[in-house]
């Protein structure tokens, strides 16, 4: 394996999008993770990972596995850091979200009292 390569080969694309630090770029990128070199006809979202420059369109797979294993650890150990000094500005995209949570919460309870609400009168219209 070459120094600095995590992978052999790409590990495949992100399913979800991590770039809310990340950059683009338009011209031949390598990807650092595995040795891909991303070519210049595609926009390239480009990000950190584990100090390697990663394409996201080619390793952005190995984050997405990250947050499956470890992502409610990690989530809470941030916001155990967020408790200790809230003020930090590290935290502002946190508090973006945390104000606009409420919000999301309440839209997906009401969807799934809909959903249920559908199902439900289905079942009483089913033939026995």
């Amino acid at each position: 394996m070459a120094k600095g390569k995590i992978v052999q080969k790409p590990a495949g694309p992100s399913e979800r999008k991590w770039n809310n630090q990340s950059s683009s770029s338009d011209r031949d990128v390598l990807c650092e993770v595995c040795g891909t070199n991303a070519s210049e006809d595609q926009s390239s979202i480009i990000d950190r990972f584990l100090g390697l420059q990663l394409v996201e369109e080619c390793c952005g797979r190995l984050i997405d596995r990250l947050f499956e294993e470890f992502g409610e650890e990690f989530c809470l150990a941030f916001l155990e850091e967020f408790t200790e000094n809230p003020t930090d500005p590290r935290f502002i995209i946190l508090k973006m979200a945390l104000k606009e949570m409420p919000n999301k919460l309440q839209e997906k309870s009401k969807e799934i009292i809909e959903t249920s609400e559908a199902i439900e009168k289905i079942s009483d219209e089913a033939p026995e």
